[in-house]
């Protein structure tokens, strides 16, 4: 069997090692990269993934290597001489020569880069294929509904996953974070759109009622083919004990995703606002005052979603039309809200997740410290828009997603480390020009202001930089330090 990762970055190169260490050699594991450079340095240079997990480095290799993109990756048979190839009349000339089915595909990318990578690698994947989602974020499922797979005949097996595991990069090894207690690695089934029941439990030896991989496709299955993909993923999944992996009903993962999504609505992008680690937001007053609102918001929004789908499922009682702040029907709609999903426990789950990673930087600080693209559309934008469907007025979760979308347009600050209390050097010197703009010298709240790119607009250049650190050495000079 063929299993692809895309994404091999922290988490997609942790799952790729679990995966290599638990699979016959024989079963083939390809890493997708974004650019041939990648591919090549990799596959040549250092072809095997470093863990490093409490204290302790482990290695693997055996992993053959493409490229994700089919414009980069291959070049199609009409490039090639007539002599060496000649094409059949019904042949597609643009075909890709290596487009060899995938068989499982498991995606660790960023959120935004799953759709337009499903489809770059859509005449590789079958309605035998499976797809394992393995992101931050909700709505990217309903986005591969809507614009890659309309015709649910043909949509490949599809398995959602919750992973807590932390694992961040240091040169080429990828550190497994652990912290107060082990992560965790949940997954379920998207129900088939043909209706066979996936969560046909079985009696254990125990007693214990457990999901089956008959109930996926029995020793009498009519179509095998269709499913044995999907069975074999769903086996190997839960044979990763190293990331603690659980098969669960695809409803409880569902729940588990929501969690996730409003603890990283509210932790993410509040850290990458200040610049900070997750434990720095813990104490302040205003963080609970944000969190509360955040949950309270999402709960709303999940618990009129939950209505409405027992509504659809055959369920009568009075759904309220319009939601107010004071409204008596808001209490019956929350009343049916699972428990875990209600505003408390959001709350408690929020700072609890803070406490216990908080020494980590959350992933939106570290791609706004490395200016990429951030998942906010996955997080309070998903929010956002479920309360739209809704009728909801989801304040603080839209206010959080337009900072963070400015948080992106505007530069940090790379001279944080410069001095405070610079009233001193700012009475004597004020403001001195430099080349295209004006270096501010001004102990204003304690901060030097030494940024000449944001008079102008943009993003600091060399010369910027330059100029900056040049004003930092005279402040030293003024016996700031």
């Amino acid at each position: 069997m063929r299993f692809h990762v895309a994404g091999v970055g922290s988490v997609g190169s942790l799952l790729a090692h679990h995966l290599r260490k638990t699979l016959d050699p024989r079963h083939t594991i390809t890493l997708l990269h974004k650019t041939e450079e990648r591919r090549c340095n990799v596959s040549k240079r250092d072809p095997t993934i470093s863990i490093v997990s409490g204290g302790v480095t482990q290695t693997s290799s055996g992993f053959s290597h493409e490229l994700s993109g089919t414009s980069q990756l291959l070049f199609s048979r009409k490039r090639i001489p007539p002599k060496e190839h000649a094409p059949e009349e019904d042949e597609d000339l643009d075909a890709p020569l290596y487009a060899d089915t995938i068989d499982s595909l498991f995606v660790a990318t960023k959120a935004h880069s799953v759709v337009p990578l499903i489809r770059q690698l859509l005449h590789r994947i079958r309605p035998s294929s499976t797809i394992v989602l393995v992101h931050n974020g909700m709505g990217v499922y309903e986005r591969l509904v809507q614009e890659i797979f309309r015709n649910h005949e043909n949509r490949p097996h599809i398995i959602f996953t919750c992973n807590t595991h932390g694992a961040y990069t240091i040169g080429q090894k990828v550190v497994h974070a652990s912290h107060r207690g082990a992560g965790t690695l949940r997954f379920g089934i998207v129900p088939d759109p043909r209706g066979r029941d996936y969560e046909v439990r079985r009696v254990s030896p125990t007693g214990e009622r457990t999901l089956s991989l008959d109930s996926i496709s029995p020793p009498d299955d009519p179509d095998p083919e269709h499913y044995a993909s999907l069975r074999n993923t769903v086996a190997v999944l839960s044979s990763l004990s190293g990331l603690l992996a659980t098969w669960e009903p695809i409803s409880d993962i569902v729940i588990a995703m929501k969690r996730k999504v409003v603890v990283n609505s509210i932790i993410n992008p509040l850290t990458a606002i200040m610049n900070c680690r997750n434990g720095d937001i813990l104490d302040s007053p205003n963080t609970h005052r944000i969190a509360r609102m955040v949950c309270e918001e999402a709960a709303l929004a999940f618990a009129m979603e939950h209505n409405t789908r027992l509504l659809d499922a055959g369920r009568k009682f009075a759904l309220p039309r319009r939601l107010q702040p004071k409204d008596h029907f808001k209490a019956a709609v929350l009343s049916r809200l699972p428990l875990p999903l209600r505003a408390d426990g959001l709350v408690s789950e929020v700072f609890r997740i803070a406490k216990s990673t908080a020494w980590n930087s959350s992933s939106m600080v570290q791609d706004i410290r490395a200016n990429r693209s951030t998942e906010i559309e996955f997080l309070n934008g998903y929010l956002v828009g479920l309360g739209r469907k809704y009728n909801i007025k989801m304040h603080i979760n839209a206010f959080l997603a337009d900072m963070m979308r400015l948080r992106q347009d505007v530069p940090l600050d790379v001279l944080q480390d410069l001095p405070p209390r610079t009233s001193a050097i700012a009475s004597s010197r004020g403001r001195s020009s430099n080349g295209g703009g004006k270096c501010e010298l001004s102990g204003k709240g304690g901060k030097l202001n030494a940024r000449p790119w944001l008079l102008r607009g943009g993003k600091p250049a060399a010369q910027d930089v330059l100029h900056c650190h040049m004003h930092r050495r005279e402040a030293e000079e003024a016996g700031l330090r």
